[in-house]
């Protein structure tokens, strides 16, 4: 079982098998402030995340990350998911970028996800969840063009931890 260190483990039973590769990370909006356990505890809603950042930056285990989250659909195999607490249209805080960027620089070094932005579903690296709209993961929107164009954010912060120099913009596809 993988354990981010930067997080605290509160399982959930929603979930698949194990992962079949490990892409990425994918960054959802909750669209509130309120944890989702709640919702994530039934397994008929058929929805989790593998973490949960609140507003203040602390981050909580949701679902085992060697396992299926259901986050994203057709992604569910292949990326890790986070839910960020927030409203629609909302900028990510401070505490969610740092959150964000040390989780993704934990990712780099166990699982070997590039220090990139997505730009495909199946690329490989920092991905969001309406990137992969039209291949079946659904909501299009989320987690809203305010919080895409924070992601190089997250990128840049991450490198820095790992003392790496920032990403460079991806060339499209």
């Amino acid at each position: 079982m993988a354990h981010y260190p930067g997080s605290t483990a509160n399982l959930v039973s929603s979930h698949g098998g194990g992962m079949s590769a490990h892409l990425g990370l994918v960054v959802h909006i909750t669209t509130n402030v309120y944890d989702p356990r709640g919702y994530f505890s039934n397994p008929a809603n058929e929805a989790s995340s593998t973490w949960w950042v609140r507003e203040d930056g602390w981050v909580e285990e949701i679902v085992d990350p060697d396992l299926r989250a259901w986050a994203q659909a057709a992604g569910n195999d292949t990326y890790n998911s986070a839910e960020v607490s927030g409203n629609e249209g909302s900028l990510m805080t401070d505490g969610q970028l740092t959150a964000l960027a040390r989780l993704y620089a934990w990712g780099h070094a166990y699982y070997g996800w590039p220090m990139q932005l997505s730009r495909w579903a199946g690329d490989p690296g920092l991905a969001w969840h309406g990137l992969g709209a039209s291949v079946g993961w659904g909501h299009p929107d989320c987690p809203g063009p305010q919080r895409v164009a924070q992601l190089p954010t997250v990128l840049a912060r991450a490198a820095a931890m790992l003392g790496q120099p920032a990403p460079q913009a991806p060339a499209t596809r």
